[in-house]
């Protein structure tokens, strides 16, 4: 074999090879992407059905009105001695720790009628 054809037989080689090359490339993009899972329909995601959320819904309804009903004791226990201060006169996680030493302070050193003092005891 002379130098001359040695030379096209690689060429050849090289030309094959790189037409290979991108027929697999080319045959990977054509591959189809594979698909999200699919979202259930829209009858599943009705949350007002959901007996959780309707157990959510009446416990928070629950609270707000025992939250209602704290709200007008407190008011009613101020009420007794003095005007009901603002909400902001004090930091909230400091409430608690008041009601209860006015509460103490209007039973004990400055008795109040015990009929106008409102139970506290939740």
């Amino acid at each position: 074999m002379s130098l001359r054809s040695f030379r096209r037989v690689c060429v050849l080689a090289v030309l094959i090879g790189c037409v290979g090359a991108v027929a697999v490339v080319l045959m990977r993009r054509s591959r189809p992407a594979p698909h999200p899972p699919a979202k259930p329909p829209a009858a599943a995601l009705r949350i007002d059905e959901d007996p959780w959320f309707r157990l959510d819904q009446a416990r928070k309804r629950s609270l707000e009105v025992a939250g209602t009903e704290r709200a007008a004791t407190v008011e009613k226990l101020c009420s007794t001695c003095h005007v009901l201060p603002a909400a902001d006169c004090e930091p909230k996680d400091l409430w608690p720790s008041k009601i209860q030493e006015m509460y103490h302070y209007a039973t004990t050193a400055r008795p109040i009628q015990k009929e106008l003092i409102p139970d506290i005891s939740w």
